[in-house]
Protein backbone atom coordinates (compact mmCIF):
# COMPACT_ATOMS: atom_id res chain seq x y z
CA UNK A 1 0.00 0.00 0.00
CA UNK A 2 2.96 2.43 1.39
CA UNK A 3 6.04 2.73 1.38
CA UNK A 4 7.82 1.56 4.37
CA UNK A 5 8.05 4.84 6.83
CA UNK A 6 11.56 5.43 8.60
CA UNK A 7 12.36 2.92 11.14
CA UNK A 8 13.72 4.35 14.09
CA UNK A 9 16.40 2.66 16.33
CA UNK A 10 15.06 1.17 19.73
CA UNK A 11 16.68 3.51 21.82
CA UNK A 12 15.18 6.30 20.21
CA UNK A 13 12.50 7.46 22.82
CA UNK A 14 9.16 8.98 22.25
CA UNK A 15 8.71 12.94 21.89
CA UNK A 16 5.88 14.64 23.53
CA UNK A 17 6.54 17.73 20.46
CA UNK A 18 7.25 17.66 17.52
CA UNK A 19 11.21 18.18 15.95
CA UNK A 20 11.08 21.49 13.87
CA UNK A 21 11.86 20.50 9.83
CA UNK A 22 15.99 21.41 9.54
CA UNK A 23 15.61 24.81 7.97
CA UNK A 24 19.29 26.01 6.22
CA UNK A 25 20.72 29.33 6.82
CA UNK A 26 20.12 31.86 3.60
CA UNK A 27 17.82 29.32 2.46
CA UNK A 28 14.87 28.46 4.46
CA UNK A 29 12.47 26.92 2.24
CA UNK A 30 13.75 23.45 1.22
CA UNK A 31 11.61 20.68 -1.00
CA UNK A 32 12.12 18.07 2.59
CA UNK A 33 11.32 21.46 5.11
CA UNK A 34 8.21 22.71 3.28
CA UNK A 35 5.74 20.41 4.83
CA UNK A 36 2.59 23.16 4.37
CA UNK A 37 3.78 24.08 1.08
CA UNK A 38 4.27 27.60 2.21
CA UNK A 39 6.65 28.82 -0.16
CA UNK A 40 4.35 30.37 -2.38
CA UNK A 41 2.71 32.85 0.04
CA UNK A 42 6.57 33.40 1.29
CA UNK A 43 7.38 35.11 -2.17
CA UNK A 44 4.14 37.09 -2.20
CA UNK A 45 4.78 38.41 1.30
CA UNK A 46 8.43 39.06 0.07
CA UNK A 47 7.29 41.06 -2.63
CA UNK A 48 4.50 42.80 -0.23
CA UNK A 49 7.48 43.91 2.59
CA UNK A 50 10.04 45.29 0.09
CA UNK A 51 7.57 47.48 -1.14
CA UNK A 52 6.27 49.36 1.87
CA UNK A 53 6.91 52.87 2.62
CA UNK A 54 7.18 54.44 5.84
CA UNK A 55 6.59 52.36 8.98
CA UNK A 56 4.53 49.70 8.82
CA UNK A 57 3.04 46.76 11.24
CA UNK A 58 1.41 43.62 9.64
CA UNK A 59 0.08 40.62 11.36
CA UNK A 60 0.09 37.14 10.54
CA UNK A 61 -2.87 35.54 11.60
CA UNK A 62 -3.48 31.68 11.79
CA UNK A 63 -4.58 29.10 13.47
CA UNK A 64 -2.81 27.33 16.35
CA UNK A 65 -1.05 23.87 14.62
CA UNK A 66 -1.19 25.68 11.59
CA UNK A 67 2.81 26.24 10.79
CA UNK A 68 3.02 29.90 11.21
CA UNK A 69 5.93 29.85 13.47
CA UNK A 70 7.97 26.90 11.32
CA UNK A 71 6.77 28.99 8.00
CA UNK A 72 8.48 32.66 9.82
CA UNK A 73 11.42 31.02 10.62
CA UNK A 74 11.38 29.56 6.91
CA UNK A 75 10.46 33.00 5.52
CA UNK A 76 12.90 34.54 7.71
CA UNK A 77 16.10 32.71 6.51
CA UNK A 78 14.85 33.41 2.97
CA UNK A 79 15.00 36.95 3.24
CA UNK A 80 18.20 37.01 5.20
CA UNK A 81 19.69 34.69 1.88
CA UNK A 82 18.93 37.70 -0.41
CA UNK A 83 20.04 40.30 1.68
CA UNK A 84 17.42 41.11 3.66
CA UNK A 85 17.88 42.60 7.45
CA UNK A 86 15.45 40.49 9.73
CA UNK A 87 15.46 40.42 13.26
CA UNK A 88 13.72 37.37 14.95
CA UNK A 89 12.07 37.95 18.72
CA UNK A 90 10.61 34.86 20.00
CA UNK A 91 7.36 36.70 22.42
CA UNK A 92 6.73 33.57 24.41
CA UNK A 93 10.20 32.90 25.58
CA UNK A 94 10.86 36.53 26.47
CA UNK A 95 7.57 37.26 28.36
CA UNK A 96 9.43 36.74 31.92
CA UNK A 97 10.13 40.81 31.41
CA UNK A 98 7.83 42.98 32.92
CA UNK A 99 7.80 45.51 30.19
CA UNK A 100 8.46 44.63 26.45
CA UNK A 101 10.77 47.77 25.51
CA UNK A 102 14.39 46.67 27.09
CA UNK A 103 13.41 43.00 25.30
CA UNK A 104 12.76 44.65 22.31
CA UNK A 105 15.39 47.12 22.23
CA UNK A 106 18.23 44.48 23.03
CA UNK A 107 16.84 42.59 19.72
CA UNK A 108 17.54 45.42 18.02
CA UNK A 109 21.12 46.17 19.29
CA UNK A 110 22.13 42.85 19.01
CA UNK A 111 21.20 42.15 15.35
CA UNK A 112 22.21 45.16 14.03
CA UNK A 113 25.53 45.36 16.09
CA UNK A 114 26.76 41.81 13.40
CA UNK A 115 25.08 44.76 10.36
CA UNK A 116 27.52 47.34 11.69
CA UNK A 117 30.78 45.42 12.58
CA UNK A 118 33.32 47.66 14.24
CA UNK A 119 33.51 49.14 17.32
CA UNK A 120 33.17 52.72 16.65
CA UNK A 121 31.62 54.53 19.05
CA UNK A 122 29.55 56.63 16.55
CA UNK A 123 28.12 53.91 14.70
CA UNK A 124 24.22 53.67 14.48
CA UNK A 125 24.15 50.41 16.73
CA UNK A 126 26.10 52.06 19.52
CA UNK A 127 24.33 55.36 19.53
CA UNK A 128 20.78 53.68 19.39
CA UNK A 129 22.40 52.22 22.55
CA UNK A 130 22.36 55.45 24.08
CA UNK A 131 19.05 56.16 23.32
CA UNK A 132 17.83 53.19 24.22
CA UNK A 133 19.35 53.89 27.68
CA UNK A 134 18.07 57.56 27.96
CA UNK A 135 14.09 56.46 27.16
CA UNK A 136 14.44 53.30 28.99
CA UNK A 137 14.66 55.88 32.12
CA UNK A 138 10.93 57.73 30.53
CA UNK A 139 9.41 54.54 30.10
CA UNK A 140 9.81 52.02 33.14
CA UNK A 141 7.22 51.83 34.91
CA UNK A 142 7.12 53.76 38.75
CA UNK A 143 5.83 52.05 41.47
CA UNK A 144 4.21 54.39 44.60
CA UNK A 145 4.38 51.42 46.91
CA UNK A 146 8.46 51.50 46.34
CA UNK A 147 8.50 55.11 48.23
CA UNK A 148 6.26 54.29 50.61
CA UNK A 149 8.23 51.34 51.68
CA UNK A 150 11.66 53.62 51.41
CA UNK A 151 10.13 56.33 53.67
CA UNK A 152 9.82 53.82 56.16
CA UNK A 153 13.03 52.00 55.96
CA UNK A 154 11.38 49.33 54.13
CA UNK A 155 10.59 47.83 57.75
CA UNK A 156 6.74 48.57 58.27
CA UNK A 157 3.61 49.84 57.01
CA UNK A 158 1.40 52.54 58.40
CA UNK A 159 -0.94 49.93 59.94
CA UNK A 160 2.25 48.26 61.86
CA UNK A 161 3.28 51.39 62.97
CA UNK A 162 -0.21 52.57 64.21
CA UNK A 163 -0.81 49.41 65.58
CA UNK A 164 1.94 50.07 68.30
CA UNK A 165 -0.46 52.39 70.55
CA UNK A 166 -0.38 56.96 70.62
CA UNK A 167 3.26 56.78 70.17
CA UNK A 168 3.12 54.55 66.98
CA UNK A 169 0.47 56.75 65.65
CA UNK A 170 2.23 59.83 65.97
CA UNK A 171 4.95 58.03 64.36
CA UNK A 172 2.51 57.25 61.47
CA UNK A 173 1.28 59.98 60.95
CA UNK A 174 4.89 61.59 60.68
CA UNK A 175 5.66 58.93 58.26
CA UNK A 176 2.54 59.41 56.19
CA UNK A 177 3.33 63.03 55.52
CA UNK A 178 7.16 62.56 54.50
CA UNK A 179 5.72 59.90 52.19
CA UNK A 180 3.04 62.45 50.88
CA UNK A 181 5.63 65.11 50.66
CA UNK A 182 7.93 62.49 48.40
CA UNK A 183 5.16 61.33 46.28
CA UNK A 184 3.99 65.04 45.63
CA UNK A 185 7.65 66.05 44.95
CA UNK A 186 7.96 63.24 42.29
CA UNK A 187 4.83 64.00 40.50
CA UNK A 188 5.66 67.77 40.30
CA UNK A 189 9.36 66.94 38.99
CA UNK A 190 7.84 64.54 36.43
CA UNK A 191 5.58 67.23 35.29
CA UNK A 192 8.43 69.53 34.83
CA UNK A 193 10.88 66.74 33.15
CA UNK A 194 7.53 66.22 31.14
CA UNK A 195 9.19 68.33 27.90
CA UNK A 196 12.62 67.10 28.62
CA UNK A 197 10.88 63.22 28.02
CA UNK A 198 9.32 63.82 25.03
CA UNK A 199 12.18 64.93 23.51
CA UNK A 200 14.17 62.22 24.91
CA UNK A 201 11.42 59.66 23.34
CA UNK A 202 11.46 61.79 19.43
CA UNK A 203 15.11 60.98 20.06
CA UNK A 204 15.25 57.44 20.48
CA UNK A 205 12.75 57.07 17.30
CA UNK A 206 15.15 59.39 15.22
CA UNK A 207 17.93 57.52 16.36
CA UNK A 208 15.85 53.68 15.36
CA UNK A 209 15.17 55.14 12.19
CA UNK A 210 18.72 55.91 11.28
CA UNK A 211 19.65 52.41 12.42
CA UNK A 212 17.08 51.24 10.09
CA UNK A 213 18.71 53.20 7.15
CA UNK A 214 21.66 51.82 8.05
CA UNK A 215 20.92 48.49 8.37
CA UNK A 216 19.02 48.96 5.05
CA UNK A 217 21.68 50.23 3.12
CA UNK A 218 24.65 47.59 4.14
CA UNK A 219 21.69 44.94 2.96
CA UNK A 220 22.27 43.81 -0.82
CA UNK A 221 20.03 45.01 -3.04
CA UNK A 222 17.00 43.10 -3.46
CA UNK A 223 15.34 43.30 -7.21
CA UNK A 224 16.28 47.26 -7.43
CA UNK A 225 15.18 48.03 -4.16
CA UNK A 226 16.31 48.05 -0.42
CA UNK A 227 14.88 46.17 1.95
CA UNK A 228 13.65 48.12 5.01
CA UNK A 229 14.08 46.57 8.93
CA UNK A 230 12.02 43.92 9.48
CA UNK A 231 11.34 42.59 13.21
CA UNK A 232 9.37 39.57 13.43
CA UNK A 233 7.49 38.68 16.41
CA UNK A 234 7.02 35.29 16.53
CA UNK A 235 4.34 33.40 19.30
CA UNK A 236 2.57 36.42 20.32
CA UNK A 237 -0.74 34.57 21.15
CA UNK A 238 0.98 32.63 23.82
CA UNK A 239 2.50 35.06 26.03
CA UNK A 240 1.12 36.56 29.50
CA UNK A 241 -1.49 38.86 28.60
CA UNK A 242 0.24 42.09 30.25
CA UNK A 243 3.61 41.01 28.22
CA UNK A 244 1.68 40.75 24.97
CA UNK A 245 -0.17 44.24 25.75
CA UNK A 246 2.97 45.79 26.57
CA UNK A 247 4.64 44.60 23.13
CA UNK A 248 1.94 46.03 20.94
CA UNK A 249 1.19 49.21 22.93
CA UNK A 250 5.54 49.70 22.52
CA UNK A 251 5.67 48.67 19.12
CA UNK A 252 2.95 51.35 18.38
CA UNK A 253 4.13 54.50 20.68
CA UNK A 254 7.92 53.98 20.46
CA UNK A 255 8.98 51.44 17.55
CA UNK A 256 6.99 52.35 14.94
CA UNK A 257 9.32 54.56 12.51
CA UNK A 258 10.64 55.04 8.67
CA UNK A 259 12.20 52.02 7.25
CA UNK A 260 10.96 49.43 10.25
CA UNK A 261 8.06 47.09 9.40
CA UNK A 262 7.20 44.86 12.09
CA UNK A 263 5.12 41.17 11.59
CA UNK A 264 3.68 40.14 14.51
CA UNK A 265 2.59 36.15 14.30
CA UNK A 266 -0.12 35.14 16.37
CA UNK A 267 -3.81 33.78 16.59
CA UNK A 268 -5.76 37.24 17.02
CA UNK A 269 -8.92 35.50 18.13
CA UNK A 270 -6.42 34.21 21.15
CA UNK A 271 -4.76 37.58 21.71
CA UNK A 272 -8.15 38.89 21.81
CA UNK A 273 -9.11 36.70 24.66
CA UNK A 274 -5.89 37.48 25.98
CA UNK A 275 -6.79 41.73 25.82
CA UNK A 276 -10.73 41.00 27.24
CA UNK A 277 -9.14 39.31 30.15
CA UNK A 278 -7.20 42.55 31.01
CA UNK A 279 -9.75 44.89 30.25
CA UNK A 280 -13.16 42.97 30.84
CA UNK A 281 -15.37 40.16 28.71
CA UNK A 282 -17.34 43.13 27.48
CA UNK A 283 -14.57 45.26 26.09
CA UNK A 284 -14.32 45.59 22.10
CA UNK A 285 -10.79 43.67 21.72
CA UNK A 286 -11.00 43.33 17.82
CA UNK A 287 -11.52 47.15 17.40
CA UNK A 288 -9.10 48.03 20.13
CA UNK A 289 -6.01 45.79 18.27
CA UNK A 290 -6.87 47.47 14.73
CA UNK A 291 -5.00 50.64 16.11
CA UNK A 292 -1.92 48.63 16.46
CA UNK A 293 -1.31 47.02 13.06
CA UNK A 294 -2.25 48.51 9.70
CA UNK A 295 -2.83 45.30 7.85
CA UNK A 296 -4.03 41.92 8.69
CA UNK A 297 -2.94 38.76 6.78
CA UNK A 298 -4.04 35.36 6.73
CA UNK A 299 -1.91 32.16 6.93
CA UNK A 300 -3.22 30.32 4.03
CA UNK A 301 -6.16 27.39 5.46
CA UNK A 302 -5.33 23.70 5.48
CA UNK A 303 -8.67 22.87 6.52
CA UNK A 304 -8.84 20.38 3.00
CA UNK A 305 -5.19 19.91 2.30
CA UNK A 306 -4.33 17.90 -0.79
CA UNK A 307 -3.01 13.92 -0.32
CA UNK A 308 0.31 14.96 -1.23
CA UNK A 309 0.15 17.51 2.12
CA UNK A 310 -1.49 15.54 4.31
CA UNK A 311 1.22 12.13 3.49
CA UNK A 312 4.51 14.54 4.18
CA UNK A 313 2.92 16.04 7.33
CA UNK A 314 2.17 12.30 8.47
CA UNK A 315 5.45 11.08 7.48
CA UNK A 316 7.14 14.37 9.43
CA UNK A 317 5.09 13.56 12.68
CA UNK A 318 5.81 10.18 12.70
CA UNK A 319 9.11 10.45 12.50
CA UNK A 320 9.44 13.23 14.64
CA UNK A 321 6.74 11.90 17.79
CA UNK A 322 9.26 8.89 17.12
CA UNK A 323 5.98 7.12 17.07
CA UNK A 324 6.50 3.13 17.75
CA UNK A 325 5.69 -0.19 19.39
CA UNK A 326 8.10 -2.78 20.28
CA UNK A 327 7.00 -4.83 17.52
CA UNK A 328 8.33 -3.08 14.11
CA UNK A 329 5.92 -4.72 12.14
CA UNK A 330 2.85 -3.30 14.33
CA UNK A 331 4.94 0.20 13.42
CA UNK A 332 4.31 -0.29 9.92
CA UNK A 333 0.39 -1.63 10.20
CA UNK A 334 -0.24 1.56 12.31
CA UNK A 335 1.57 3.71 9.60
CA UNK A 336 -0.44 1.83 7.10
CA UNK A 337 -3.98 1.84 8.87
CA UNK A 338 -3.69 5.76 10.10
CA UNK A 339 -2.46 6.80 6.50
CA UNK A 340 -5.53 5.31 5.28
CA UNK A 341 -8.12 6.52 7.44
CA UNK A 342 -6.21 10.31 7.30
CA UNK A 343 -6.76 10.07 3.42
CA UNK A 344 -10.27 8.51 3.66
CA UNK A 345 -11.60 11.05 5.30
CA UNK A 346 -9.32 13.88 4.08
CA UNK A 347 -8.69 15.11 7.86
CA UNK A 348 -7.15 18.31 8.21
CA UNK A 349 -2.96 19.21 9.62
CA UNK A 350 -4.42 19.98 12.54
CA UNK A 351 -6.59 16.99 13.25
CA UNK A 352 -3.79 14.56 11.63
CA UNK A 353 -1.96 16.07 15.04
CA UNK A 354 -4.16 15.09 17.02
CA UNK A 355 -5.01 11.69 16.01
CA UNK A 356 -0.76 11.19 15.67
CA UNK A 357 -0.25 12.23 19.37
CA UNK A 358 -3.21 10.36 20.76
CA UNK A 359 -1.76 6.97 18.45
CA UNK A 360 1.90 7.56 20.17
CA UNK A 361 1.17 7.62 23.37
CA UNK A 362 -1.04 4.09 23.14
CA UNK A 363 1.81 2.43 21.10
CA UNK A 364 4.99 3.41 23.33
CA UNK A 365 2.26 2.92 26.64
CA UNK A 366 1.37 -0.45 25.44
CA UNK A 367 4.08 -2.85 27.48
CA UNK A 368 5.78 -5.86 25.58
CA UNK A 369 4.08 -8.93 25.13
CA UNK A 370 0.59 -7.31 25.60
CA UNK A 371 -2.25 -7.56 23.38
CA UNK A 372 -2.18 -5.38 20.59
CA UNK A 373 -4.37 -5.07 17.17
CA UNK A 374 -2.39 -2.27 15.48
CA UNK A 375 -5.71 -1.86 12.91
CA UNK A 376 -8.26 -1.60 15.78
CA UNK A 377 -5.89 1.07 17.58
CA UNK A 378 -5.31 3.23 14.57
CA UNK A 379 -9.46 3.03 13.88
CA UNK A 380 -10.52 4.08 17.33
CA UNK A 381 -7.86 6.75 17.96
CA UNK A 382 -8.94 8.08 14.06
CA UNK A 383 -12.89 7.61 15.57
CA UNK A 384 -11.57 9.56 19.00
CA UNK A 385 -11.16 12.82 16.66
CA UNK A 386 -13.90 12.54 14.21
CA UNK A 387 -16.13 10.74 15.06
CA UNK A 388 -16.55 10.71 19.31
CA UNK A 389 -19.91 9.22 18.26
CA UNK A 390 -18.80 5.71 17.11
CA UNK A 391 -15.90 5.90 19.79
CA UNK A 392 -18.46 6.20 22.61
CA UNK A 393 -20.46 2.59 21.13
CA UNK A 394 -17.13 1.01 20.59
CA UNK A 395 -15.83 2.21 24.31
CA UNK A 396 -18.85 -0.16 25.61
CA UNK A 397 -18.76 -2.81 22.98
CA UNK A 398 -21.56 -1.26 21.39
CA UNK A 399 -20.63 -0.68 17.44
CA UNK A 400 -22.63 -2.02 14.93
CA UNK A 401 -21.10 -3.80 11.95
CA UNK A 402 -22.54 -1.88 9.47
CA UNK A 403 -21.38 1.90 11.09
CA UNK A 404 -17.98 0.57 11.67
CA UNK A 405 -17.32 -0.97 8.08
CA UNK A 406 -18.83 2.50 6.75
CA UNK A 407 -15.87 4.28 8.65
CA UNK A 408 -13.27 1.82 8.46
CA UNK A 409 -13.77 0.95 4.61
CA UNK A 410 -12.71 2.31 1.71
CA UNK A 411 -12.84 2.20 -2.36
CA UNK A 412 -10.92 -0.46 -4.05
CA UNK A 413 -10.09 -1.59 -0.53
CA UNK A 414 -7.19 -4.32 -0.18
CA UNK A 415 -6.54 -4.22 3.42
CA UNK A 416 -7.50 -7.53 4.30
CA UNK A 417 -6.16 -8.18 7.53
CA UNK A 418 -7.04 -5.23 9.21
CA UNK A 419 -10.76 -5.67 7.53
CA UNK A 420 -11.38 -8.74 8.94
CA UNK A 421 -10.14 -7.66 12.18
CA UNK A 422 -13.06 -5.15 12.19
CA UNK A 423 -15.19 -7.42 10.94
CA UNK A 424 -14.69 -10.11 13.85
CA UNK A 425 -14.63 -7.48 16.20
CA UNK A 426 -18.00 -6.02 15.08
CA UNK A 427 -19.64 -9.36 14.49
CA UNK A 428 -20.28 -9.45 10.62
CA UNK A 429 -19.17 -10.21 7.46
CA UNK A 430 -17.17 -12.90 6.06
CA UNK A 431 -13.53 -13.53 7.37
CA UNK A 432 -10.57 -14.84 6.10
CA UNK A 433 -9.76 -18.74 6.42
CA UNK A 434 -6.36 -17.94 7.27
CA UNK A 435 -7.34 -14.46 9.15
CA UNK A 436 -9.49 -16.35 10.99
CA UNK A 437 -7.20 -19.10 12.65
CA UNK A 438 -5.08 -16.02 13.40
CA UNK A 439 -7.69 -14.11 15.20
CA UNK A 440 -8.51 -17.12 17.17
CA UNK A 441 -5.27 -17.87 17.77
CA UNK A 442 -4.10 -14.23 18.97
CA UNK A 443 -7.54 -13.96 21.15
CA UNK A 444 -7.01 -17.47 22.91
CA UNK A 445 -3.26 -16.67 24.01
CA UNK A 446 -4.88 -13.32 25.71
CA UNK A 447 -7.68 -15.27 26.84
CA UNK A 448 -10.23 -12.83 25.10
CA UNK A 449 -13.38 -14.62 25.46
CA UNK A 450 -15.67 -12.69 23.04
CA UNK A 451 -15.06 -10.92 19.74
CA UNK A 452 -16.94 -7.47 21.09
CA UNK A 453 -14.37 -7.16 23.82
CA UNK A 454 -11.81 -6.31 20.97
CA UNK A 455 -12.85 -2.95 20.51
CA UNK A 456 -13.59 -2.16 24.63
CA UNK A 457 -9.76 -3.48 24.64
CA UNK A 458 -8.56 -1.36 22.30
CA UNK A 459 -9.83 1.82 23.66
CA UNK A 460 -8.84 0.97 26.83
CA UNK A 461 -5.32 0.94 25.37
CA UNK A 462 -5.87 4.41 23.74
CA UNK A 463 -7.55 5.73 27.23
CA UNK A 464 -4.81 4.20 29.21
CA UNK A 465 -3.17 7.58 29.50
CA UNK A 466 -5.27 10.53 29.51
CA UNK A 467 -3.96 14.07 28.69
CA UNK A 468 -6.02 17.29 28.08
CA UNK A 469 -4.95 18.36 24.73
CA UNK A 470 -2.39 18.22 22.08
CA UNK A 471 0.69 19.97 21.15
CA UNK A 472 0.58 20.77 17.63
CA UNK A 473 3.15 22.24 15.38
CA UNK A 474 3.22 26.09 15.27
Amino acid sequence: MSRLWPQLSMDQTMRLVPVEPEIPKGVGFTTENDIFEYKPFGERLQGLVQNIEGPAVLTLDGDWGSGKSIFIRQWAEMMRGIGAPVIYFDAFGSDHFEDAFLALSSEIITATEVVDGSDDEEKPSKKFLGHVVAAGKVVAPFALKVLTRAATAGALDIEDIKSLGKTGEDMAHLVQAQTDKMIEDTIENRIHDAAVERQTLNDFRLSLAQLASSASAKSSIVGNSRSPLIFVIDDLDRCRPPFALSVIERIKHLFAVDGVVFILVTHLPQLETAIQGAYGAEFDASRYLEKFYHLRLQLPSHTNPNRSQRKRYLEHLFQTYAVRHVDSQLNQLLWEEVEFLVNKHELSLRTIARVVTTVSLTAVSVPRNHFFVAPLVAGVCVMKSVAPDLYARARVGNLGHEEAMAFIVGNDDEREWALDWWRHATEGGVINDEHRNGIMWEMRRYNIRHPRDLLTIAVGQVEAIQVDGEREAE
